[in-house]
């Protein structure tokens, strides 16, 4: 497994070559692909110029975002996003980039979990398609605190089993999850779930930490910290698991600390650089 700097995750809002320079400087092994603005520039540069500024920088591509939501709007919407996917499914490709990732809503007032379920499978096969077209993975994020599903209506998937068999209904193999260590935590998941999954299973990694002094069914998903920085998320053996699966992936820093989002970005970054080297030397993995 590698490090990748995730800018939305942090987040960083500079431009694309400050990307670029501060996952440099602060040791990532990688950076996401900002994929709407590379886009943009395909207008005035070509892939090859893009090739050029990550191996200036030192740099390999890391994953990208799915570029619009596919729980979200109509059937037609859905379709007219569809076209920019193959788009950016092209450049990813085309840039050694195969990690795509999006998250599960872990709840509905619209759908119960049958209708829900039934839209996800409608939606995520062709979207996996597209993205196979060009050799690439798409990761689901099931979300685990139990605050988000007070309120709304109807639950969904929101734990590594129940992603298995949203997965399993999906059936295409370039379909995987994206794991995140704090929803792994809220969703009170287990060690076990984590060894028993294939490394083929597991497409994109989030590390970060719970506030401590809050319950597990308290948290909140918006309020973590940096990986490692309570101790209340078991990282090392997290990773652990992950690494002994066979794991080779990107795996990024995502708290969300309004302390963290306070300060320059460029102080941000190195922050985020530090813990996740720190969670890789104590767990013993990565490169």
């Amino acid at each position: 497994m590698f490090t990748t700097l995730a800018p939305l995750a942090l987040p960083v809002r500079v431009s694309f070559d400050r990307q670029l320079s501060l996952a440099r400087e602060n040791g990532f092994q990688a950076l996401d692909l900002p994929i709407h603005h590379l886009l943009t520039q395909l207008r005035s540069e070509s892939v090859g110029r893009i090739q050029e500024r990550f191996a200036a920088a030192g740099v390999r591509p890391g994953g990208w975002q799915l570029p619009f939501d596919h729980q979200a709007g109509t059937d037609a919407m859905f379709t007219r996003a569809l076209r920019l996917l193959a788009r950016a499914s092209w450049l990813a490709g085309q840039l050694g980039s195969p990690w795509c990732y999006h998250w599960i809503e872990p709840a509905s007032d619209e759908f119960t979990f049958a209708q829900n379920a039934a839209r996800h499978v409608a939606r995520v096969r062709p979207v996996a398609d597209i993205l196979g077209e060009h050799g690439c993975r798409l990761g689901l994020e099931p979300i685990g605190p139990s605050t988000l599903r007070i309120g709304p209506r109807y639950e969904f998937v929101h734990s590594i089993p129940m992603a298995l068999e949203l997965l399993s209904a999906v059936d295409r193999p370039n379909v995987g999850l994206l794991l995140d260590c704090f929803h792994w935590y809220t969703s009170r998941g287990s060690l076990a779930e984590l060894r028993e999954l294939d490394a083929s299973q597991v497409v994109y990694v989030h590390v970060n930490d719970a506030p401590a002094g809050i319950d597990v069914d308290e948290q909140l998903d918006q309020v973590r910290v940096l990986p490692g920085a309570s101790g209340v998320i078991d990282l090392p053996r997290f990773l652990g698991a992950l690494d002994a699966i066979g794991y080779e992936g990107p795996v990024a820093a995502e708290p969300f600390d309004a302390a963290l989002a306070g300060i320059p970005p460029d102080e941000r970054v190195r922050l985020a650089g530090e813990s996740v080297r720190s969670a890789f030397t104590v767990a013993g993995v990565g490169r």
